[in-house]
């Protein structure tokens, strides 16, 4: 949990690295194509492009225009947004034979 936060307060400070964000865009765009071959993927772009009111056509490289726009300084930005202390919340999952054990 400590290396976790650690990755997140300095992804706050620092942002990530050209390389990281390289890697991240090939993945994804990887994923989507393998995706866009498959029907469940289909049906996922055109339920959520027909519930926010977007383009159709534009499946195919909505995601991956969006990918090629994102910049460093965005995700500095969205990573001090929603990962900020206030919206952390810790949970700790114990096995059901804890309480037993633990005579709670």
């Amino acid at each position: 949990t400590d290396r976790v936060y650690s990755v997140i307060d300095s992804l706050r400070a620092e942002g990530t690295t050209m390389t990281n964000l390289e890697k991240t865009r090939e993945t994804w765009t990887a994923s989507h194509q393998v995706g866009l071959e498959q029907n469940n993927s289909w049906l996922s772009w055109l339920q959520y492009y027909e519930q926010n009111g977007l383009d159709f056509t534009e499946i195919p490289v909505g995601l991956i225009d969006f990918l090629d726009s994102v910049t460093l300084e965005e995700i500095q930005e969205a990573a001090n947004k929603y990962l900020d202390d206030s919206n952390r919340v810790r949970i700790v999952l114990y096995p059901e034979e804890w309480e037993a054990r633990s005579g709670g």
